[in-house]
Order: C-alpha cells, then structure tokens, then sequence
C-alpha cells in the first residue's frame, strides 16, 4: 500500500518506489486466529532505456508470527521469518546496493489497526541477522517499518 499512499500523500517527497524489501505479504492463521504462517515477496525487476535492469531486488521471507490483541481494533505482531535477499533493500535513506545477496533470520514486530471485521493496516520492523552470499561476511541490519500493508482476512 506505501507506493500509492506516498502518490496519494507526498510525504517529505518519498519515492513511491523506496516502500521496502517487501510488496506482497500472505499470512495462513490457525484455527483460533492467533498464530500464522507468513510468505512475503518482494521483486522488483524493471529495464531502463538500455535495457538494464534498474535497481533489480527479489526478497523472499517465510516464518510464523502471533498475534495478541491490544484493544479492540489494535494489536501487535512477533514473530521469527526466514529471508533470502538479492539486490537492494528498498529502504528510503539507505546507500543503494545492487549487488548484496544475503541470507539469514530475524525477528520481526508489527502492529496492526483493524479497520473492519476483515480489512487491517499494519506495519513491522525486523531485526536481520545473517551472512552475504558473495564473500561470507556476517549481515546485522535493522529494517525499519517503511512499508504500510492493507491486509483482507477470507
């Protein structure tokens, strides 16, 4: 949802491309709708004029999270993903890096506001914790909560 808010609402002029590593985000919750498995993805892989790619991501996370209830319409998330990164984080404020491949595990909080029965908003941070592709280097990275996700419960 960040890249059409920050069209909609130009917040300190955010690129509306710069909504961090992830675009896409499923969660499966269990029976009692407190725990969940979560898939998220993020790719983003345009040409330009040359025919280059112009900054190329693929991020890939899958974990479990749970849910607790704050009040009625507010509720906070925990939870523990696994991540495979290649190319740049997307974070707005951040150097851009075409080049990092990593992989490693976090973990991760949210908070979500329930706008109805089944429409939320929410956001989350992680904490990345793990190892470059190319040379091995170890990765220790927060990635801040820069993407606002619309989520619709089935």
């Amino acid at each position: 949802m960040s890249p059409l808010v920050t069209q909609l609402i130009p917040f300190n002029r955010a690129s509306p491309k710069e909504a961090g590593p992830f675009l896409l985000r499923f969660k499966s919750y269990g029976k009692k709708g407190k725990t969940a498995f979560r898939f998220s993805l993020g790719v983003h892989l345009v040409a330009d004029s040359n025919g280059d790619l112009d900054d190329p991501q693929v991020n890939l996370a899958m974990g479990w999270e749970k849910r607790k209830s704050i009040s009625r319409r507010w509720s906070y998330t925990k939870g523990f993903d696994f991540m495979l990164l290649a190319g740049d984080l997307n974070i707005p404020g951040t150097a851009k890096d075409e080049n990092f491949a990593a992989f490693g595990l976090g973990p991760l909080w949210g908070i979500e506001y329930m706008i109805d029965r089944r429409i939320s908003i929410g956001t989350e941070a992680v904490l990345l914790l793990g190892v470059t592709l190319e040379d091995g280097i170890g990765v220790f990275d927060i990635l801040p909560p820069v993407g606002l996700f619309l989520n619709h419960y089935f």
